[in-house]
């Protein structure tokens, strides 16, 4: 079983996984309580470990654990200009954040970027490096070219 090993600011530092065997509890399931007190004298009592059992999805280094959305996740990602994206929205589905609305097909397109302070995707054509920049429109569903090489 996947366990994530949580720093005190629920930071995931270590990944393991550990014999189902060894975490189990007394009622035959894991649990937080089983976890820790197996984890905790073997790799660290400092720290907090996670069971996959009880999140909705694996623990990978780096990521938070929230405990309201009982997941682990990247938190918010960062835009273009490396703001925040404060806009983005939990989903529930996929437990990781999302924009507010989607961008259409990516085919020909080279990597798609959002801006937060405009709430806007922007993206160049496949193999293009120094060529204008396109925005998703949408009202029309289309990218449209933006008339400029820069952002």
């Amino acid at each position: 079983m996947h366990v994530g090993k949580i720093d005190s600011n629920n930071l995931v530092v270590e990944t393991l996984i550990i014999k189902l065997e060894k975490i189990i509890s007394n009622n035959g399931t894991v649990t937080e309580a089983s976890c820790q007190a197996w984890c905790a004298p073997r790799f660290g009592a400092d720290f907090t470990y996670i069971p996959e059992s009880i999140s909705n999805n694996l623990p990978n280094i780096g990521m938070t654990f929230d405990r309201a959305k009982m997941a682990f996740h990247e938190g918010l990602p960062l835009d273009i200009e490396g703001n925040e994206c404060t806009s983005w929205v939990w989903n529930t589905e996929h437990f990781k954040f999302h924009a507010p609305h989607i961008h259409g097909s990516a085919a020909g397109k080279k990597q798609i970027l959002w801006r937060e302070s405009n709430s806007r995707w922007y993206c160049r054509e496949k193999g293009e490096t120094d060529g204008n920049y396109f925005t998703w429109n949408t009202t029309s569903s289309t990218w449209e070219d933006t008339g400029s090489a820069t952002l």
